[in-house]
């Protein structure tokens, strides 16, 4: 009798221990893959396989000062990253990011001359529109500060000669030693040609018509006298 209660007893915790076990796979069962990768994942094990839950991040274009990147997508139960929106081509971290930076274009130092400003070397941004003094962009300009005003000019004054019968002369004009061009004026602001100022050599001739001789008058050839010179021809 003892022995048959034994045996019911064993009986009924096995059965038991069978619905126990039972009863822990099916929970077992029911905890989503995501669920069980996250687990891994915050124990510092390795997943080996995840069902991504992407976020997209927007492309965005870098500034002068602020960088960009290009689009891409970041798994919030891997923290991993990739290019497509499918997580097939997993991608480093920060290999998205564009550098910020100015686009420069380089403006050569020219001097200045006496009828043209000059200006020291400078660079300009494309991007932003703003200059700069160095080829980094780091020490910005305000605009035209790098003018350098025209020189005034340096002028030497040729005075006027007379022309004679066989030495040319000249009008009064000045010389600039900087330009090397020529101006009527001594405050240099009206510009001549070269030679503009010469006064042709010649005679300055009167004509006296030839007269026949008569029996109380001698007569001439034709000829002509300089009043320059006072020379005859």
């Amino acid at each position: 009798m003892k022995d048959d209660m034994r045996g019911e007893k064993r009986m009924s915790i096995g059965k038991k221990l069978i619905a126990y076990v039972m009863s822990v796979v099916m929970v077992v069962g029911m905890i989503p893959m995501s669920a069980v990768a996250a687990e891994g994942d915050d124990a510092g094990g390795e997943i080996t396989e995840c069902t991504h839950s992407l976020t997209k991040m927007e492309e965005k274009g870098a500034t002068c000062t602020e960088p960009g990147n290009t689009g891409y997508y970041t798994c919030s139960i891997c923290n991993k990253y990739f290019s497509d929106e499918a997580g097939q081509t997993e991608i480093e971290a920060d290999s998205w990011v564009i550098a910020a930076g100015h686009s420069l274009t380089k403006t050569e130092e020219k001097g200045a001359t006496c009828t043209e400003s000059g200006n020291t070397e400078y660079y300009t941004c494309s991007i932003c529109n703003k200059y700069f003094s160095d080829e980094a962009g780091k020490t910005e300009l305000e605009e035209n500060s790098w003018i350098i005003p025209k020189k005034s000019h340096s002028l030497t004054k040729i005075d006027a000669m007379e022309a004679t019968c066989t030495e040319p002369g000249n009008t009064e004009y000045y010389t600039c030693s900087i330009c090397n061009k020529y101006f009527s004026d001594e405050a240099g602001q009206t510009e001549i040609e070269a030679d503009s100022w010469v006064i042709a050599a010649g005679h300055s001739l009167t004509k006296t018509e030839e007269k026949g001789a008569t029996c109380t008058e001698s007569g001439n050839t034709e000829y002509y006298t300089c009043s320059i010179c006072n020379k005859y021809f």
